[in-house]
């Protein structure tokens, strides 16, 4: 049996194998503090009953881990699977030769690329880079709508590399707004979609949270130290913004971070938040939903009642959006598990929200 991190996104350490049973820990690498995310494949392991012990705090969520043959479709476990918030258990078949295991459902650049390929020859999706990242990889954008309208709308996610569960959300809302780009173009907007902010984490299989000596979504300062940060901002100074969205997930879980939220940061602009949000709840319906009922205002729960300066979202309000907005998904899912399916038909309810608070 070997136990590897050798594909996209890998994050494990084992420190020692005894039998059947595994004892392992998540890779802090340079976050400050302690966090979660964690992804690991296991080969050679066909016909046994492998029990996996996590030895760095609850890392588990309620369905077990995620688990996939080909590392693209993903499926929980099972919560039988769970034996308490650090030890699961898995059963191999004879035809496991290899498995990949997963905190939740993983959005790694191969994901992006397939969703891509999927509006390549529409005329009005373009896909260009936005620069080269510390480790040389091209970070994706695309446009989406009329080159020539004036007003942009940006949609991002990954300012915290581990946060995967986002970007099943953010395609879905870019489904939606390029099945309605008439509507789109009505409004005289286009749409920039920034899927990976911080590739080089995202491929690595960094936390990305709390990142030292700041993360990625504390890079938004005069002399931003991250090449993506730097190149967006550039990007943006260029054009009349006139949203931004800003897709994560939240704590591992419990409480509100079991539920879709509006994280409600800017006094100044409640109303345009509150707004959204009524939109939002208004068109909710399937397996998950926006209540509102989670939503968090400056000053409340684990928010700063002063609105942190050097976040993407405070960015925008300086260059004068009229929405900046934060948008948490959850990574499991209460009464209902998420799903890639389900996280992406909750996306084009946010992106119906969107056009309709345009109007």
């Amino acid at each position: 049996m070997i136990i590897h991190k050798s594909f996209p996104g890998g994050n494990i350490q084992v420190n020692r194998i005894q039998g059947d049973d595994v004892f392992l820990v998540q890779e802090l690498r340079d976050t400050e503090g302690w966090w979660f995310y964690w992804a690991f494949c296991v080969e050679g392991a066909q016909g046994r009953t492998v029990t996996f012990h996590f030895e760095n705090q609850d890392v588990l969520g309620y369905w077990g881990p995620c688990v996939s043959r080909d590392d693209f479709q993903y499926e929980w476990l099972g919560a039988e699977s769970k034996l308490d918030a650090q030890t699961f258990r898995m059963a191999f078949k004879e035809s496991d030769e290899k498995v990949y295991f997963r905190l939740s459902f993983p959005y790694q650049l191969h994901h992006f690329e397939r969703w891509a390929q999927t509006h390549a020859a529409h005329p009005q999706f373009q896909l260009q880079t936005l620069c080269s990242t510390e480790r040389h990889r091209n970070i994706p954008l695309a446009w989406i709508g009329d080159p020539q309208d004036p007003k942009v709308v940006v949609l991002a996610a990954r300012h915290h590399a581990c946060e995967s569960v986002a970007s099943y959300v953010l395609e879905g809302v870019a489904d939606e707004v390029i099945r309605q780009i008439a509507a789109l173009h009505s409004f005289g907007i286009k749409v920039l979609l920034v899927p990976f902010v911080d590739l080089d984490g995202v491929e690595g299989g960094d936390q990305g949270k709390s990142r030292t000596p700041h993360d990625h979504n504390r890079d938004y300062i005069d002399a931003p130290i991250y090449q993506s940060i730097r190149a967006l901002t550039t990007l943006l100074e260029s054009h009349e913004l006139l949203a931004l969205v800003d897709f994560h997930c939240p704590w591992i879980l419990g409480g509100i971070n079991d539920y879709p939220s509006l994280v409600k940061a800017n006094p100044e602009i409640y109303s345009e938040l509150d707004r959204f949000g009524e939109i939002l709840k208004g068109l909710s319906h399937g397996k998950i939903i926006y209540d509102g009922l989670h939503d968090v205002r400056a000053g409340e729960d684990w928010l700063p009642a002063s609105p942190t300066q050097s976040t993407a979202t405070a960015f925008a309000l300086r260059l004068g959006a009229k929405l900046a907005l934060t948008l948490e998904f959850p990574y499991f899912g209460a009464e209902v598990p998420i799903t890639q399916n389900n996280a992406i038909a909750f996306g084009r309810r946010v992106g119906e929200a969107l056009l309709k608070y345009f109007e």
